[in-house]
């Protein structure tokens, strides 16, 4: 039975002064201990009141009473005293459904100050039902004493009584108005029951059960264990953890004895409490304490609050763990485990903050096992500001051993020894992150099958800004799924994908980027590397300002978008004789890659990479005139032992910009990308194998070389170069040009400085191509190629051509004059009549411009006359002379 709750137990007593005494004891604890929200006004989905007095802020936990005038149509919105609208949720916290509030039943309503919302604590749904029966076994309780029916009353007053702490353990509160009603009742029950007054009483106290505020709160957690606690409570709140308001406030729930777990204590009194599972769950409730600080690198130690708590949502079969605000210092990981999450404040607010060396923030091992993982709105905070040598692989910020889906977003890493975030998941994503200052990788996704990497930052990494590694297998398919979208990475290597097949990489930015800005690979050193890439999308990326990796110290190379793989037959059990995609004499056909594309692993055949589109990317190079990186007003490099300031004079023409090294392809397209003050716009070398490659509308501008395809010795490729603008020296910045200045050139056999080179190689077709600013248009060695309808631009009227030093492949194509002089007051404009490639047909001979020999203008008007046809002119010689028979020799044709 509950403690005496003021009604006399000896000694005689009228009926009246019997309820006077009920009403006494009971009245308060309706009218006093609750809010009220008044003078309601607005519509039943936008509910605004005022307290009196008036309330300067919302209060965190406060409960007010809410008695609304109007049923609601959807979720709900509700101010107070003119204070900002909060929506109001049900006790799940979600908004609430049609008709979830009846008018004028009163709510029970707590202020969530954290994350902005008002919960309805009690008053509606499944927990009105339930209390309402509870209030009627006590009144039944109670008409049974009054008829003296003594022995049945006192089974029906203890089922009452039991039914009551179930009530509460599984709904909560008695919404108040209903609670009031059966107040009256038990009073007037109460005041009939003369000869049976203590079962009045025990039917009182079980109604007394049921009260709405059978859960006390107290100060702390610590202050509830110093308690007496009435041994009818089944739950208490607490304001804080050691102190209140210290976010350590909970709800915990009366058990029969101590719990196996964290997240209990032991009251005066004996008895034992353990958190409610039914409420989001916080490191603060286990202790936990954000006063770290870092410039002084000093922090309670969190490690232990923040394990436990994850712990206990683990025992609960998984959920949110929550983190407030605060820098929490740790001294070792914090452990993961299955389907729990871990969610902070938000990414600024939330700090997990190492104390010692050599640990990592956030970690599950490979052996863990797991099948979900989330962590979100957090910062993890490594020691790498403290001692910035790279670390080993235990250092790593967040490492998310193998698991099926893991999810880290909002989530920052800064000053990690080691990698920033690391996951090995069959499904991952990456989401809305930030890496600052990691010693290697920023982010690290391996074994992957499905994984999307997007709206990420990466400023200051010693490795790659993000690398992906498809899982690789000999003895299964593989497949995957993707998608490297929004990312922005700075002062790191690039974007790395091994294993690439059905992949998206679009729409990232980089800069200060060293070796590659998106490298698509073969490596040998990992097995992911040596599968074939196909169904790769590389499109709509800036890249700026790459740099050779030599300049950090790291192994030489410099490419913007990098890819590489050559075919091989396989080996031991897998192996094939002949090459995917070579005919085989033996069988009579083609070898196919279908068998082998699908599969991984270093045993298997390696089929071309194909299917493959690299597409409106822009590639740029934009510093010069320093003495080291950091004189160019950018701040200091970074690599994988901190800041670095190496000497660097010039980032121009230092990197190529497409490089297809190494690379054996069928079905690639390379299209609409502009390339601006790199090496070799695209280059092709080291390869054995090319069928449909195409090359189509680029810009190629201030290069040292446009296309460069290389071969090794002869080979006989598919490959059509058509609609590119190649303008290799705009600026006459080649050591090849003539000083001081006039437009014309001092070789015509170099490598470099054409619009394309091509060795070794059969079957090139360039196509609707235009050039200028070149030593050669086309060169050509020991390359057997098709040029027809490209448009050559430069300037023949000297002895030395100026613009481009020999035009190779005239005939097909046209050549347009342009005075290409920068010393003279016409650079730059073509021919003021129309002339050479502009006049491609004339009424009559042309008398006026700059023609090239072998041209021919066709008659517009051609008749017959005396049996023959005037066709057109035929050039004889270059220049601007209009001789008949000299400059120029009349074409017929005889109709017979």
């Amino acid at each position: 039975m509950a403690a005496n709750r003021g009604v006399p137990t000896t000694g005689p007593r009228s009926g009246t002064q019997f309820a006077q005494d009920i009403n006494n004891e009971v009245r308060p604890i309706w009218t006093n201990v609750a809010l009220e929200l008044g003078n309601l006004v607005g519509t039943g989905n936008a509910i605004q009141g005022a307290f009196d007095p008036a309330i300067s802020s919302y209060a965190d936990q406060t409960v007010f009473r809410l008695k609304p005038i109007h049923a609601n149509t959807g979720p709900v919105v509700l101010s107070a005293n003119g204070h900002m609208a909060w929506p109001l949720v049900d006790e799940l916290l979600e908004p609430l459904q049609p008709n979830a509030l009846t008018p004028g039943r009163v709510y029970l309503v707590s202020v969530d100050l954290a994350n902005q919302r008002f919960i309805i604590v009690s008053g509606g749904g499944a927990g009105t039902a339930a209390s309402v029966a509870v209030i009627k076994s006590a009144e039944q309780a109670a008409i049974q004493a009054v008829e003296g029916q003594e022995t049945t009353s006192l089974t029906a007053i203890a089922n009452a009584e039991t039914n009551a702490i179930n009530d509460l353990n599984t709904v909560g509160a008695v919404i108040v108005d209903e609670a009031e009603g059966a107040r009256d009742d038990a009073q007037n029950f109460a005041v009939s029951a003369n000869t049976s007054r203590q079962l009045a009483q025990a039917a009182l106290d079980a109604l007394g059960s049921a009260q709405p505020f059978e859960s006390p709160m107290y100060a702390s957690t610590f202050a509830a264990q110093q308690a007496t606690i009435d041994t009818l409570v089944s739950y208490v709140r607490t304001n804080g953890f050691a102190q209140p308001t210290d976010g350590g406030a909970a709800l915990y729930k009366k058990v029969g004895s101590e719990p196996s777990h964290a997240g209990k204590f032991q009251s005066s009194d004996g008895a034992w409490w353990e958190l409610s599972a039914d409420q989001d769950v916080s490191c603060e409730m286990f202790g936990a304490i954000g006063d770290g600080n870092t410039t002084a690198g000093t922090g309670t130690d969190n490690t232990i609050a923040i394990q436990n708590a994850i712990d206990f949502m683990d025992l609960k079969g998984g959920g949110t763990v929550r983190l407030g605000k605060g820098i929490f210092g740790i001294n070792s990981f914090v452990r993961m485990k299955n389907k729990v999450n871990l969610a902070g404040a938000g990414m600024g607010a939330t700090v997990l903050y190492a104390l010692v060396d050599g640990i990592s923030i956030i970690r599950l091992d490979d052996t863990d096992g797991s099948e979900d993982i989330e962590i979100k709105d957090l910062t993890a905070w490594g020691y790498g500001d403290r001692n910035p040598a790279l670390g080993e692989d235990t250092s790593r910020a967040i490492f998310i051993g193998r698991c099926q889906h893991a999810r880290i977003q909002n989530v920052r890493t800064i000053y990690s020894r080691h990698m920033g975030i690391c996951v090995r998941a069959e499904r991952a994503e990456v989401l809305n992150c930030e890496i600052l200052k990691t010693c290697r990788d920023g982010i690290n996704v391996s074994d992957v099958t499905y994984a999307l990497v997007s709206g990420n930052t990466v400023i200051e990494a010693g490795d790659d800004a993000i690398a992906l590694n498809v899982f690789a297998d000999t003895t299964r398919l593989i497949k995957s799924h993707i998608a490297i979208l929004g990312n922005r990475f700075e002062k790191c290597l690039g974007l790395k994908v091994l294993g690439a097949r059905h992949v998206i990489i679009a729409n990232n930015r980089g800069r200060f980027y060293y070796g590659y800005g998106i490298n698509v690979s073969l490596t040998n050193i990992y097995t992911e590397g040596r599968m074939p890439k196909f169904s790769v999308v590389i499109t709509n990326n800036s890249l700026v300002d790459g740099m050779d990796s030599a300049v950090i110290g790291y192994g030489a190379q410099g490419s913007a978008i990098f890819l590489s793989g050559t075919r091989n037959l396989g080996s031991g059990g897998e192996a094939i004789t002949t090459l995917i995609g070579d005919y085989n004499s033996a069988t009579g056909a083609f070898q196919v890659p279908d068998p082998f594309i699908n599969k991984g692993g270093i045993d298997n055949p390696r089929a071309p990479n194909s299917a493959i589109l690299i597409s409106g990317n822009t590639i740029k190079q934009t510093l010069a005139g320093m003495t080291t990186f950091s004189s160019s007003g950018f701040g200091q490099l970074w690599e994988n032992d901190g800041p670095i300031d190496p000497a660097v004079t010039t980032l121009i023409r230092t990197i190529e910009g497409i490089d297809l090294s190494g690379l054996d392809l069928d079905s690639v397209t390379i299209l609409g990308n502009i390339m601006n003050g790199v090496r070799n716009a695209v280059r092709i070398q080291n390869f054995t194998y090319i069928k449909g490659l195409l090359i189509s509308s680029n810009n190629i501008f201030r290069c040292t070389q446009g296309i460069s395809i290389a071969a090794a010795a002869a080979l006989h490729i598919e490959a059509t170069v058509t609609g590119c603008l190649f303008d290799i020296d705009p600026y006459h910045e080649s050591s090849l040009r003539t000083q001081p200045l006039d437009g014309t050139w001092t070789s015509t056999t170099n490598t470099s400085w054409n619009g394309i080179y091509a060795q070794f190689i059969r079957g090139l077709v360039v196509t609707n191509c235009a050039f200028k600013n070149c030593q050669r248009n086309i060169y050509a060695q020991t390359a057997l190629i098709h040029a027809s309808g490209n448009r050559y631009i430069w300037d023949w009227s000297g002895a030395t051509p100026r613009g481009i030093a020999q035009v190779a492949n005239e005939f097909e194509n046209f050549s347009l004059f342009q005075d290409c002089n920068p010393t003279s007051p016409t650079f730059g404009q073509f021919s003021s009549v129309t002339d050479s490639g502009f006049m491609l047909s004339n009424g009559s001979m042309p008398s006026a411009g700059y023609f090239r020999r072998g041209q021919l203008v066709r008659n517009n008007s051609p008749a017959l006359a005396s049996g023959k046809v005037l066709l057109g002119w035929m050039r004889l010689t270059n220049g601007n002379g209009h001789v008949l028979n000299t400059d120029w020799s009349p074409v017929y044709m005889t109709s017979t």
